[in-house]
């Protein structure tokens, strides 16, 4: 009877080294070192916000408080993340502003931020000032129920 038992843990344990190698390789995706040629470049066609000219992040024209998101291409989080930042600056472009930073294009920021994974999310007030971080994925609701918590009503109108 226990020799009945032997196939199915064989396959039992081949799925777990599966799910464990594609788990890492996923984890892989999203780290620093998955751009080590500096090539990653994320199509979001948002306002080109080159940190390097501007001199520093805050101190925006319109003192609108910023959601700064370091990304990369080759992250599936960050791909996630395009159509929700798309949305934000569209429906809030009065409100807050919303600026990709591609971490191959933008050392200095990841430096500066201490960006250790992608996406990495991080609200600054109107003065630069960094309110709260967060890495991973975040839905456009969990975005919005962060400013409020820092303190900052939107309206989507």
């Amino acid at each position: 009877m226990q020799k009945k038992y032997i196939p199915l843990i064989l396959i039992m344990i081949a799925m777990v080294v599966f799910l464990t190698i594609k788990n890492r390789q996923v984890a892989k995706s999203c780290s620093l070192s998955a751009c080590p040629s500096g090539t990653c470049t994320l199509p979001i066609p948002m306002e080109a916000v080159e940190l390097k000219k501007q001199g520093k992040i805050g101190g925006n024209k319109n003192m609108l408080p910023i959601l700064l998101e370091v990304g990369s291409q080759t992250c599936r989080s960050c791909k996630k993340m395009e159509p929700i930042l798309r949305e934000l600056q569209s429906v809030y472009a009065e409100q807050f502003k919303v600026v990709f930073v591609d971490l191959s294009k933008n050392q200095e920021t990841v430096k500066k931020y201490k960006i250790e994974s992608v996406p990495t999310q991080i609200f600054l007030d109107a003065k630069g000032t960094v309110l709260f971080r967060h890495s991973g994925a975040l839905s456009s609701e969990e975005i919005l129920t962060r400013w409020e918590r820092l303190g900052y009503k939107f309206s989507g109108e």
